[in-house]
């Protein structure tokens, strides 16, 4: 067995790590079960395990020997110290147990626990430490590195970032929402299912709160079911800290050390798989989330409170954070029937100071089963409102524009020709969507 010790419990890029057994063990099919999820990442939650399930994926070879052979890695979360704590060189509050069980070769199961310890390292914050079967020295995720050149001829840490959060958002699904609290908050269920109903008469939406845990709840409706799950420890610091990175509009201040000194969350996820629906009922469905987020956020605001018990908002896909007072301008676009587009998609830019101007979309695959990509040497505020009026028209009419289309600018002259590209088969997820609008700013 292998133990990790940390500060807390963080959470693991389950699909990440999916992908990257995949990549390395190409032979076998590799697959997550987890009970509860925030985007890509899934939280590790006391006594919860999380199941990563391998099997050979040609069990028909010559070797008949190979017939049948799996892998079972059970990731078993605790909140309190390792029991031997004397053993243990570093300070730590809460400890992993990761267990291995099935018929894989020696060598494929030691590679395997070796790729899921430093993905739950990478996940767990700050100054964890791991102590593989079989040996009495604790290791960091350094040291895990240097034993996974020594397997692989490579390091196991992305070259591009070093921690959990460089994990890729899921294409079919909504991002995972995160209500980030100072306080425990109660929600009005029967406020949230008349705003709803309000906002989607047609959309049959209902709320079956969990009598077992205060605080959580199925929302119901439009052939999708929204979680809502209360949390009683906040979202691991490296993701707020990759958060605030991209989010520029978030000045260092009182704000700030709130978003980074929250005492909890609340997760909605929806389980709807965009990759089937339509494109109006992916639409009905970001809304609905929409409406459940504000109003558990409407719910916390307390006057004798500064801040609140609602501190802000998370989207777990794009790493965007928002503060609560922001909260007015994310739900603006509900007025005129928009999703609210700064909570679903955020932009990544590059480039510029002479070179051409890149500007990416990020979380556009849910809604449209593309990102949307466009590089001019215009200025960026330019580039950005063109970029903008794409997204937004995008998202209220689904996937409409096809290659080589046209887009102008209200007078009839033609502003953009549109152009979709798909990534090489067998591209790495690193090096881009696998499929993308590229837009071609004309003369």
């Amino acid at each position: 067995m292998t133990t990790i010790v940390s500060a807390q419990l963080g959470m693991l890029a389950a699909g990440h790590l999916c992908s990257r057994l995949q990549r390395l063990i190409p032979d076998w099919h590799w697959s997550c079960v987890a009970p509860h999820s925030v985007g890509d990442y899934h939280l590790l939650e006391p006594g919860v395990p999380l199941l990563v399930n391998g099997h050979d994926a040609h069990p028909c070879d010559a070797d008949q020997s190979h017939e049948g052979r799996w892998i079972r890695l059970e990731i078993l979360p605790h909140d309190t110290p390792f029991t031997a704590k004397s053993e243990v060189p570093v300070p730590h509050e809460a400890h992993i147990e990761l267990r291995i069980a099935g018929t894989a070769p020696n060598d494929l199961a030691g590679l395997a626990e070796l790729i899921c310890t430093h993905a739950l390292l990478a996940g767990a914050g700050a100054g964890p430490l791991a102590r593989m079967r079989d040996t009495p020295q604790w290791h960091d995720a350094a040291a895990i590195d240097a034993l996974s050149r020594q397997r692989l001829g490579m390091p196991l840490a992305n070259p591009r970032a070093q921690s959990v959060v460089s994990a890729p958002a899921q294409h079919d699904r909504l991002p995972v929402l995160a209500v980030l609290t100072a306080a425990p908050l109660r929600p009005d269920w029967a406020a949230i299912a008349h705003s709803l109903q309000q906002g989607d008469p047609d959309g049959g939406w209902r709320i079956t709160p969990d009598s077992q845990r205060i605080g959580d709840a199925k929302v119901a409706g439009r052939d999708c079911v929204i979680s809502v799950n209360r949390h009683a420890t906040g979202v691991p610091t490296a993701l707020i800290e990759q958060a605030l990175t991209h989010s520029f509009w978030l000045e260092p201040g009182p704000v700030t050390q709130a978003l980074r000194a929250h005492a909890g969350h609340i997760a909605i996820a929806c389980d709807l798989d965009t990759t089937r629906a339509q494109a109006p009922l992916v639409r009905q469905c970001a809304k609905a989330m929409a409406v459940v987020m504000a109003m558990l956020a409407g719910a916390a605001q307390n006057d004798s409170a500064p801040l609140g018990p609602f501190v802000g908002v998370l989207n777990t896909a794009t790493l965007s954070l928002f503060a609560s007072g922001q909260l007015p301008m994310l739900m603006a676009p509900m007025a005129g029937d928009e999703v609210p587009i700064a909570l679903f998609v955020a932009s990544r830019v590059s480039g510029g100071d002479g070179a051409p101007l890149s500007l990416a979309s990020l979380g556009m695959y849910p809604f449209i089963g593309m990102e949307v990509v466009a590089q001019t040497h215009g200025t960026l505020e330019d580039v950005g409102e063109a970029v903008n009026r794409v997204l937004r028209y995008l998202l209220q009419h689904g996937p409409v524009i096809g290659d080589g289309d046209t887009m102008g600018d209200g007078s009839g002259k033609a502003m953009i020709r549109c152009h979709i590209r798909e990534a090489p088969a067998g591209a790495p997820s690193e090096t881009g969507p696998a499929r993308a609008l590229v837009l071609e700013f004309l003369p």
